[in-house]
């Protein structure tokens, strides 16, 4: 193998030759061409003519252009009547290029003027010569295309993609496997939103500090053989009008079977103006419209939907209007309103992302391919950020729509302008 100063000495008279002979062949060829008809455009005629069948996605490969700079060409050469864009039968989304009737001639007429302008160049030399400049010439030409002339990172990617395309049903099903594997053995999305996704309000404000008061509250109630652990929770009674004396006694009935069931329904504490008077200014608004009971709630190892329930529940017989609320009522709340959001965002772009497909594709099985492949990709996703991500509510909307938005734009881009079609 040629190296050192003999290879670059070798380098330099390549490179000034093939200088010259681009430029100068470049004009003499560009003379020959007809009318407005540029090289590039004679070079698209020509190879189009070789071939039975011609994809746009081809022309790009052969000619490492981009598919834009193609699909300029082409429009050209079909406005002048030279080429004709021909949709496959079988397959819509799949359209040749051919010749037409002029096209061809063009090709044919153009392949022997340049067969003469060339003809007088390869006859300089003599017939060894000219074998050998050939031979040589075309040995060049298979180490371009063997990569020898390219960055190696290039051909091992195509050689990794050929590979890929080889076992193409070994890598799908591994990949099947993978993804099973992950929503098998994943945390639940949900059950960690709940858990780990609760934004909370940095130390020093007056909510942080009401809550490091109640946990020193339950500590104490603790030290002091009380049950203080919980959830801390408001029962609100109210009225239009100020509370009558029959519906204060069916509030204290309410309050008192909540007592009774304070093991199932996993209640600590209770605290009330009714077992302690003193509180009465503090837990009875003066219009006397409005009563609070306080209540500590032990949510471990439940839903937080089925304690909400189970409350909801013990006092469904007291006909004074009522309602719980609280930290994690309200939080639960939140959490629940955004995956109902998040269902109807779904259904929604489902539904407008197969509209667009079943027009572009105008088949009945290919708009599903690019859902598939997208949830399969989702679920898979969800699966490693449970395991691995910080988890939040709003880190989960922005999972799907991110999914949902790039998934749209990836196969409308594929779709509009698929591997075999020419644009």
């Amino acid at each position: 193998m040629l190296t050192g100063p003999k290879l670059n000495g070798l380098i330099e008279r390549y490179k000034a030759a093939m200088f010259t002979v681009n430029r100068r062949m470049t004009a003499l060829l560009r003379d020959e061409m007809p009318g407005d008809l540029t090289l590039d455009q004679f070079a698209i005629i020509q190879y189009v003519g070789t071939r039975d069948d011609c994809t746009s996605t081809e022309l790009a490969d052969v000619f490492c252009v981009g598919k834009s700079s193609i699909t300029a060409i082409v429009s050209r050469l079909v406005d002048k009547g030279l080429i004709v864009r021909s949709p496959d039968g079988k397959d819509r989304r799949v359209t040749y290029l051919r010749l037409t009737e002029a096209g061809g001639s063009m090709a044919i007429d153009l392949n022997e003027r340049i067969g003469s302008l060339l003809g007088a160049y390869v006859s300089a030399f003599d017939e060894a010569e000219a074998d050998q400049f050939i031979e040589t010439y075309e040995k060049l030409a298979r180490v371009i295309i063997q990569g020898g002339g390219e960055a190696s990172g290039g051909e091992e990617r195509r050689g990794f993609m050929k590979s890929i395309v080889k076992f193409r049903w070994a890598v799908l099903a591994l990949w099947l496997v993978v993804v099973a594997g992950l929503v098998l053995t994943a945390p639940n999305m949900a059950d960690l939103v709940r858990e780990k996704g609760q934004i909370t309000v940095p130390d020093g404000y007056t909510s942080t500090n009401a809550g490091e008061l109640l946990h020193e509250r339950d500590a104490q109630r603790d030290n002091d053989g009380g049950d203080g652990r919980g959830n801390a929770t408001v029962l609100v009674f109210h009225g239009d009008a100020a509370l009558t004396d029959a519906q204060m006694s069916e509030i204290k009935a309410g309050i008192d079977k909540l007592k009774t069931e304070k093991e199932k329904l996993g209640i600590g504490s209770v605290t009330t103006h009714f077992d302690t008077p003193e509180l009465k200014d503090q837990m009875v608004s003066k219009d006397g419209k409005t009563v609070l009971a306080l209540l500590t709630v032990n949510t471990a190892g439940r839903e937080l939907s089925e304690v909400r329930e189970g409350l909801t529940n013990a006092i469904s017989d007291v006909k004074v209007d009522h309602y719980y609320t609280g930290n994690w009522i309200i939080q639960e709340d939140v959490v629940e309103s955004s995956q109902e959001g998040l269902h109807k965002t779904e259904y929604i772009t489902v539904i407008f992302i197969l509209a667009i497909l079943f027009l572009v594709f105008r088949s009945a099985i290919a708009p599903f391919i690019p859902l598939v492949t997208v949830g399969i990709s989702y679920i898979a996703a969800q699966s490693v950020v449970s395991f691995f991500g910080q988890i939040s509510r709003f880190s989960v909307v922005e999972l799907h729509a991110d999914f949902h938005g790039r998934g749209h734009v990836r196969h409308r881009h594929g779709l509009l302008h698929p591997a075999h079609q020419p644009v």
